[in-house]
């Protein structure tokens, strides 16, 4: 049976978010070797894991039925949302400013009115 390690060291030498599928009977569940219960947008997966690295990259599995699929991402968003938003998901932070205008535009217009 495959280790984490072994496939994270494989991992990190992709490009960054570059997925591998690995089935699931080949390998560990994440959190018998150190993962953590995550989130992440949503693609069909059942379940998200990261593994900080020491370097301030995450390891992100996603679970899905027969498979995982597992990349690494710049930065965890446990130690650093705000570098995740910027350098791994810029359309997720993209959307939360729309979402921020949006409201703020709703408070000016509304707000005002007695």
């Amino acid at each position: 049976m495959e280790s984490w390690d072994n496939l994270i060291h494989h991992i990190l030498r992709l490009p960054v978010h570059q997925d591998i599928a690995v089935s699931k009977s080949a390998i560990l569940s994440p959190l018998e070797e150190g993962f953590r219960v995550s989130i992440g947008e949503f693609k069909g997966q059942m379940a998200d894991f990261r593994r900080p690295m020491p370097d301030g990259r995450s390891i992100h599995v996603k679970e899905f039925k027969k498979h995982f699929l597992a990349h690494w991402d710049f930065r965890d968003p446990s130690l650093d949302p705000l570098g995740h938003l910027v350098q791994d998901a810029p359309h997720i932070l993209g959307l939360l400013s729309l979402a921020a205008f949006v409201v703020l535009g709703l408070a000016i217009e509304f707000g005002g009115e007695k």
